[in-house]
């Protein structure tokens, strides 16, 4: 069993506790197929608990509850549209490029290892290796750009696993009118370049790391899919978490 305390300080209500139970439950065991149980202990703790599940399973549960959820769709910065961004950000090196309001136009986002062989294999997307600390390896990173789209999961109405076309696990995804109007006006925006045969790449940032960014090929509405090298468990945890 898991048990967590409402952080120090914090007196959360009977109804916040409700929400968060109500919260945990559906992430943890969607569909009510996991037999996971969340129950609340005490006015400001919460376990959870699953029979037989296993060192590794707990580990995995684990993650599950930690990562935030977030989910947001980027356009990967290039040197076809962004040359000019890309040059600040490699003079500047810092975390992210501020307009002279203090507004995000382009940030640095961590590359997972899932994604790490795509992204190589484009060469016109702004990378780059750093170290955070003496003690740590490099770690690889994207440039991303801002838009007035801002595409994120506030627009995300269902998320599934499945398998793409050559029988690799990835994540189907729906969204809500809003968010596939969005979808529709970020993708359009940046269709192929048939004269020149360059296409941009989008990228999908899950908890502030980049999982995959496939070419924009065609106008993407309210169904898509992520893909990307993952293993079947990455998948089921993805969707869980979304």
């Amino acid at each position: 069993a898991l048990t967590y305390a409402v952080a120090a300080g914090q007196r959360p209500s009977a109804e916040q506790m409700d929400r968060l139970i109500a919260a945990l439950s559906r992430r943890v065991n969607p569909g009510g197929i996991n037999q996971i149980a969340v129950r609340r202990l005490g006015e400001d703790r919460v376990r959870i608990v699953r029979p037989r599940i296993g060192a590794a399973g707990l580990e995995r549960l684990e993650k599950v509850i930690s990562s935030p959820g977030t989910l947001e769709f980027r356009v990967l910065a290039n040197d076809h549209d962004h040359r000019e961004l890309i040059e600040r950000a490699k003079k500047e090196n810092s975390a992210a490029l501020v307009d002279a309001l203090g507004n995000r136009e382009a940030w640095w986002v961590h590359v997972t290892p899932a994604a790490e062989k795509e992204v190589l294999s484009y060469p016109e997307i702004a990378t780059r290796a750093i170290q955070r600390d003496a003690s740590s390896a490099k770690t690889l990173e994207v440039l991303v750009v801002a838009d007035p789209y801002n595409v994120d999961g506030r627009y995300l109405a269902r998320a599934s696993t499945g398998v793409d076309e050559d029988d690799r696990p990835c994540v189907y995804f729906s969204l809500d009118g809003t968010g596939a109007q969005r979808m529709a006006q970020l993708t359009g925006a940046h269709l192929p370049d048939q004269i020149q045969k360059f296409s941009r790449r989008l990228g999908t940032i899950i908890n502030g790391q980049l999982i995959s960014a496939p070419p924009i090929q065609s106008t993407i509405r309210e169904q898509g899919r992520i893909t990307g090298n993952f293993t079947q468990a990455e998948v089921e945890d993805l969707v869980d978490v979304l």
